[in-house]
């Protein structure tokens, strides 16, 4: 399978984050698989805030909802070791969940 590259003489300024032509520097890019540039907070449009805002609030919120429930739940209303579930709460969206679900009896 031939892959598709592309070379141009590019000068990247870590200051700014921003590339420009003017440079005797050559970078080649194999398609798609090129640096790009983080995207920052204030990159993002008022409603991918948002978005990420209610998404960060709801995954601490199921966290810490799972963790004071394991702490204060009997162990014998745990499914394996309280310790075991600590790790697992950590995962995104999944640990509290799954802990929610599969690890209380």
């Amino acid at each position: 399978m031939a892959r598709i590259v592309a070379c141009a003489p590019v000068h990247y300024d870590r200051r700014s984050g921003l590339f420009s032509a003017a440079s005797d520097e050559w970078t080649c890019d194999v398609m798609g698989m090129g640096r790009q540039r983080k995207r920052r907070w204030q990159d993002l449009s008022k409603g991918q805030q948002r978005a990420l805002g209610l998404g960060a609030l709801v995954q601490f919120a199921l966290f810490a909802f799972a963790l004071v429930d394991l702490i204060r739940r009997p162990s014998e209303k745990v499914r394996g070791r309280k310790l075991a579930w600590v790790p697992v709460l950590f995962v995104n969206f999944i640990g509290p969940i799954t802990y929610l679900v599969a690890g209380r009896k």
